[in-house]
């Protein structure tokens, strides 16, 4: 944590209380306490701070990386510091809380080197001559119990590795329900072995897939991952994937994703995220054959055929695009990247009814809808278009997100509704919106063909720089 943080890597003591930062380490009155991850990063930063006071804002930032959270999440973190805490050596609690401001820590923090120093100015009246016969005897205890720890270690190092695995399994089944489980086992990943580099970049991930605010914080967090251990190739390849999804870092994310594919070019994850970055910068044969070899690699693997779904579909391919899409959900049904391409292919191809009923799908299995919700849903749209043809369907569409929050993250399914109406200047608004709120999918915005009428307006060409993808063009 000392070089995302600046915390000291030696011991501190405040109160009655040692903190070792480097091992996420608290003993409280000589009894080691034990606290989830998110408030022992909350007790480093107010150790770091030393009695000043810090933001709500900033320890939300710093801990939580942008990722979606409630409001009472902060409050808890503090509330469980203080369980493991309290009272101080005065009485009261060792966090104050400063109204509308944030946390400080109420009582003086001093590190091992100046306990030390403490203890050379005021030596101990007596010393004990057994010192000598305490050390044979410490020494004995530690050989025979350092197989012990050695194991103890081991067990645990695999026990977060067991974790993280099941994390990202979830993380990437693409949709909420199945998102919402890898946090928690990431953060109990964190509790076992602190600061273990693979989980720590599986937050990063999940910051990117389902976070919201700033996503340089997520950067940072993955790319703290890669500095804690270089050897990782899924951290490399998750920091690849957030360089790309949500910084828009395009050379350091094809850099990272090709080294990660370097240190193991059997594992598919990785092949797909490179396949992507290839087709969003327009090299879309180089991007169907990263698919193949996906598939070649794991042909049960939904994720394979939607990449070349994708692949297809972004070079006008529209049919073979539906049967890879379709490929894709036979494989996994709760799958809704397949649903996506599907979707989009049938609205290319002017099958409106049939872009309804899988949009229908689309949103059920992202949002676990019930089949007869998705029915109801579906129903209600073929209506509209047998009354207000597809102008009517676009716009019900758009009233579905039109609250300001869901507003900023659809702006790119806004604009393409617009053009599948022909509102063309509606869509640049939309697209010229999306830059600043950056939903995920605009990164596709320079090799997506619902666009090409746009390509020759300079309003376009703008999007296209605050993408970073003029290049592609």
């Amino acid at each position: 944590m000392a070089s995302a943080t600046g915390t000291p890597e030696t011991a501190v003591r405040f109160g009655e209380a040692e903190w070792e930062p480097s091992t996420r380490r608290l003993t409280v009155r000589g009894v080691p306490a034990k606290i989830p991850w998110r408030s022992a990063e909350c007790l480093a930063i107010l150790v770091e701070a030393a009695g000043e006071v810090v933001s709500k804002e900033e320890l939300q930032e710093r801990i939580w990386a942008g990722a979606l959270m409630e409001d009472s999440n902060l409050a808890h973190a503090v509330a469980t510091i203080r369980k493991s805490l309290d009272p101080a050596p005065g009485g009261g609690s060792y966090i104050d809380t400063v109204a509308r401001m944030g946390y400080r820590l109420a009582v003086p923090v001093e590190t091992e080197s100046e306990s030390l120093a403490n203890v050379e100015a005021n030596p101990p009246a007596r010393r004990f001559p057994l010192r000598f016969t305490v050390l044979l005897a410490l020494l004995l205890t530690l050989a025979v119990s350092a197989s012990f720890f050695i194991l103890a270690r081991q067990q645990k190092r695999m026990r977060a590795d067991t974790l993280v695995r099941e994390g990202l399994l979830h993380l990437r089944r693409g949709n909420l329900a199945e998102g919402a489980k890898a946090t928690p086992l990431f953060e109990e990943a964190l509790s076992i072995v602190p600061d273990y580099a693979p989980a720590l970049a599986g937050l990063a991930e999940a910051a990117a897939r389902y976070g919201k605010g700033s996503f340089s914080a997520t950067a940072e967090l993955a790319r703290k991952a890669v500095q804690s251990d270089p050897g990782c190739g899924e951290c490399k390849a998750i920091l690849g994937f957030v360089l790309m999804s949500r910084v828009w870092a395009w050379d350091e994310a094809g850099r990272y994703l090709r080294e990660s594919i370097a240190m193991d070019s059997r594992v598919v994850q990785r092949r797909l995220w490179y396949g992507y970055w290839l087709s969003i910068q327009g090299r879309l044969d180089e991007a169907e054959a990263e698919a193949q070899t996906a598939i070649s690699l794991e042909p049960a693997r939904a994720h394979a055929h939607s990449l070349l779904a994708s692949v297809r579909f972004f070079g006008g391919r529209y049919s073979e695009s539906v049967a890879e899409s379709q490929a894709a959900l036979n494989l996994d049904p709760m799958h809704t990247a397949g649903y996506q391409w599907l979707e989009r292919s049938h609205m290319m191809l002017g099958n409106d009814l049939e872009a309804i009923r899988v949009r229908a799908q689309h949103i059920g299995t992202w949002g676990g809808w019930t089949l007869p919700q998705q029915v109801d849903y579906s129903d209600q749209r073929r209506t509209i278009w047998l009354r207000s043809g597809r102008r009517g369907v676009a716009q019900a569409y758009l009233d579905e997100v039109s609250d300001p929050m869901p507003k900023e993250t659809k702006r790119y399914e806004r604009a393409l509704w617009k053009m599948w109406i022909g509102d063309n200047q509606g869509a640049l608004e939309e697209l010229e919106a999306a830059v600043v709120s950056k939903p995920y999918n605009v990164v596709y915005v320079a090799v997506d063909p619902a666009f090409r009428p746009l390509h020759g307006d300079a309003r376009f060409q703008q999007v296209l720089r605050g993408v970073g993808l003029a290049h592609v063009q």
